[in-house]
This record gives structure tokens, C-alpha cells and sequence, in this order.
């Protein structure tokens, strides 16, 4: 956010102080809406404060083998109000269990 600032602030001085005199042959004053700014960060960070506490609850309560395999993402669309998609390989079964036991080694053919 800082480097948003410093780049906007940037562009506007270039705007005003030299695009404006060389093209149209005339300059503003250049008025910066401090407190504007101020309110507008405060009120991202506080926004994206509150969106990583309910994201890290969500994601917290779930199993987390379960998050990963998308049971989160499942979750996280149900409560959005959003209809469930199907992932494009989900027509395919998973592939089943290993035949052999473990504590045999496997025969050749």
C-alpha cells in the first residue's frame, strides 16, 4: 500500500508539473487529500484484517487433509452462497487400494 502511494503521488506531480505545462501550456496546484488517504488505508488494513481472521478461522476447523484435498474451498463456496463445481477430473474414481500386502514383496510375471 505504501508503494501505491508513493507511485500515485509520483504520477500526480509528473501530471501536474510537467505533462500539463508542456501540452496545454498551463499548471494546477496540487492539493493532497491527506486525511482521505489516512481513512482510506485504515479502512484496507482493518478490511483485510477482518478477511484473514475469518479466513484463518474457517481454515482452522476444518481437518487439515481435508482442506487440502478441498474440503475447505467446498466450505468456503457453501457458506459464500456460491453452487458447488466439479473439478474436471472428478469423473474419474480414485485409483484403488494397493493389491498386495506390504509386508510382501511384489511378485513378478
Amino acid at each position: 500500500m505504501a508503494y501505491g502511494l508513493a507511485l500515485g503521488t509520483a504520477l500526480s506531480l509528473v501530471l501536474v508539473y510537467v505533462i500539463n505545462r508542456q501540452s496545454f501550456n498551463w499548471s494546477i496546484d496540487l492539493a493532497i487529500p491527506s486525511w482521505q488517504l489516512a481513512i482510506l488505508s485504515l479502512t484496507l488494513i482493518a478490511a483485510a484484517a477482518i478477511t484473514a481472521i475469518w479466513s484463518g478461522r474457517a481454515a482452522m476447523s476444518q481437518d487439515a487433509v481435508q482442506a487440502v484435498r478441498g474440503g475447505l474451498v467446498r466450505e468456503l463456496t457453501r457458506m459464500a452462497g456460491m453452487p458447488p463445481r466439479r473439478h474436471p477430473l472428478a469423473v474419474f474414481s480414485p485409483p484403488p487400494a494397493a493389491a498386495q500386502r506390504r509386508d510382501r514383496p511384489p511378485t513378478l510375471p
